[in-house]
């Protein structure tokens, strides 16, 4: 099955989807015929005509009134201080830091997941996604390894995206989906490829911590060291320090191991209405990042997500996708980072 969609077929795999009250879902590719409609942590598959309704020529689902779908009303979105127990309160359901000075619904666990759904459908057309491939040159040993279905060997670092926040394997709920890296290693199984992987990656990490950590990945000497940070670091941006720590993550690297390669991630935009993860300081790490990589040597290459995953909200909203409200993916979104990857360094053998 495919991780997202097969262009070929016009097929859409578990789109997620979250129900607001009296407001239609939208797809994120008008849909000729749904398939299935479910939510799998409840383990519930829901029924056309009377769960819901396609409508907009294609473009959303409606949720009838008797509907048995999971629905919110916009208003649990965002709560009030007497509703609020803020993070870190070990029973965490919002964070401060929405506009105006509210709280901003949050969850680590299962809140959204059991008010989406996940929609299989068949698309009237899906238009190719705008995702850079891989440079010509760039990465050269990966390649030749991956191309040879030789095994390769990944260490991944960064913050809680890639530890797995949110992933339901990681939250221990059906379907037990892993994080974008066992998805990687899953996919790449499926094609004869052992890819072997540390996730090495800690939440609540910035980029400049990571050598500050380095006992924990540096003596791994994989043949790829992801590098996956930047949503912790997107309050205060500032460019050139955050570059600054990549090279020195690179400099330390090849000391122990001269022949890593760098996969640099662009990762995914936060909660547009939490300043924590201003959407300009997002497009400023993105563009410092690709520039950044495309200075550096042939061992060094960026992939963009942040890129696909604008590709997906053209249309759809932030909380369609989100795992905790403000940072996190959802299962769908983790697999928006494995696809991306995925593709980046195989187009061929994971075409978007």
């Amino acid at each position: 099955m495919c991780l997202l969609w097969n262009r070929h077929e016009k097929l859409v795999h578990q789109e997620s989807c979250l129900f607001l009250e009296g407001e239609a879902s939208p797809l994120r590719f008008p849909a000729q015929e749904i398939l299935s409609v479910k939510c799998p942590i409840l383990g519930v598959e829901y029924r056309e005509g009377k769960d819901y309704l396609l409508s907009q020529g294609g473009a959303a689902l409606v949720r009838p009134p008797d509907s048995g779908m999971p629905v919110l009303p916009r208003s649990a979105l965002i709560l009030s201080a007497e509703e609020a127990k803020p993070y870190p309160h070990p029973e965490a359901n919002a964070v401060e830091g929405g506009r105006g000075g509210t709280f901003l619904r949050f969850s680590n666990q299962d809140f959204f997941a059991r008010h989406q759904v996940e929609v299989t459908y068949r698309a009237k057309e899906i238009p190719l996604p705008p995702l850079s491939l891989l440079t010509p040159g760039r990465l050269p040993l990966c390649r030749q390894a991956l191309a040879r279905r030789k095994a390769l060997s990944a260490t991944f670092i960064g913050d809680s995206i890639t530890e797995g926040y949110n992933a339901t394997e990681f939250i221990h709920q059906p379907p037990f989906l892993p994080p974008y890296p066992g998805l990687m290693a899953r996919e790449w199984g499926k094609k004869g490829v052992h890819f072997r992987f540390q996730n090495r990656a800690i939440g609540g990490t910035e980029a400049r911590q990571a050598m500050e950590l380095k006992d924990k990945w540096r003596e791994d000497q994989p043949q790829l060291l992801v590098i996956a940070y930047g949503m912790n670091d997107l309050y205060a941006f500032q460019p050139q320090a955050f570059l600054e720590n990549l090279a020195q993550i690179q400099e330390d690297c090849r000391k122990a191991s001269p022949h890593t390669e760098y996969l640099l991630v662009i990762p995914m935009r936060g909660n547009p209405d939490w300043k924590y993860t201003p959407l300009l300081h997002s497009i400023l790490l993105r563009d410092a990042v690709r520039q950044y990589a495309d200075n550096a040597p042939p061992d060094t290459a960026a992939v963009d997500v942040f890129q696909l995953w604008e590709f997906m909200l053209h249309g759809k909203r932030f909380h369609d996708l989100t795992g905790n409200g403000v940072n996190h993916p959802n299962d769908f979104g983790h697999r928006i980072y494995a696809a991306a990857l995925l593709n980046f360094l195989a187009p061929e053998a994971f075409p978007l």
